[in-house]
């Protein structure tokens, strides 16, 4: 058993992973996620709870310890980690692109990042009703309870106590927590291993961080319209601050807007 480890290890800890592996290491948490989110949420819904405490019981309780275990698995041994640091955190010799670009090299990208992402995502999206329309078109066949936003489209049906909470999970976890985790192990352990990270890894990661958001299939086409630059910037500039820094202001800037709803019905 010790040796079967050991060899999947050092498959995981390699400079480069196979096509294969990449995309199962990709997927493989969007997966797992949405499966156990389908279960907890019908629960949830069968037992009036807000779904979207489904969401981030999954994301605490898998999602994240999922990403970092796979990180830390796939770590080398003990004696031969050397430290990477990002903001003064420590991070395993294992996570790559931690190359020190200026601070106004990495706010400049981070906001271009951002600008683009906002501009997609909040704008263009809304606007033409592309998402709303893939859903009701193309995942119409979901169970009601999958739709995690009826807590914020309806805050008139749960208290306030409810809506705050909500609130500050959504900040924690979905603000900052998870893309923070999400940059780690998407950016700076997959990415610099994906198909020898030639100048369509970015591109090939750019559809499959976005087909990984299995929760949210109908986002995939705008996903992958929004957060291309970011991620073409971060391989780049071989830099993953630019990825946290951008996701994390992202997720705030959105998550602010949804929850507006919550104080204001």
């Amino acid at each position: 058993m010790e040796e079967k480890s050991n060899k999947l290890k050092l498959i995981l800890s390699k400079d480069n992973h196979s096509l294969w592996l990449s995309i199962g290491l990709h997927l493989f948490p969007g997966i797992l996620t949405a499966l156990a989110y389908f279960l907890v949420a019908q629960l949830f819904w069968k037992n009036n709870i807000p779904i979207v405490f489904a969401f981030y019981a999954v994301l605490i309780v898998i999602l994240i310890p999922l990403e970092l275990g796979i990180i830390l698995f796939s770590s080398k041994k003990k004696t031969d980690l050397t430290e990477n640091y990002i903001s003064k955190i420590k991070l395993p010799s294992i996570i790559l692109n931690t190359n020190k670009n200026s601070k106004k090299v990495v706010i400049l990208f981070s906001f271009l990042a951002l600008f683009w992402a906002v501009l997609i995502m909040g704008f263009v999206d809304k606007q033409l009703g592309v998402s709303n329309w893939i859903l009701q078109n193309w995942f119409n066949w979901l169970p009601e309870f999958y739709d995690m936003t009826g807590v914020h489209t309806n805050p008139e049906l749960y208290s306030t106590g409810i809506r705050v909470l909500v609130l500050i999970l959504t900040l924690i976890f979905g603000a900052i927590i998870a893309p923070f985790i999400e940059e780690i192990y998407f950016r700076g352990f997959l990415m610099p291993r994906l198909v020898k990270n030639k100048w369509f890894a970015p591109v090939l990661q750019t559809v499959l961080f976005a087909l990984y958001h299995l929760w949210t299939p109908w986002m995939v086409p705008i996903r992958v319209l929004a957060i291309f630059p970011l991620i073409f910037l971060v391989w780049w500039k071989k830099d993953i601050k630019i990825g946290i820094y951008s996701h994390i202001a992202l997720n705030l800037l959105g998550d602010v807007i949804m929850v507006i709803p919550l104080f204001f019905p």
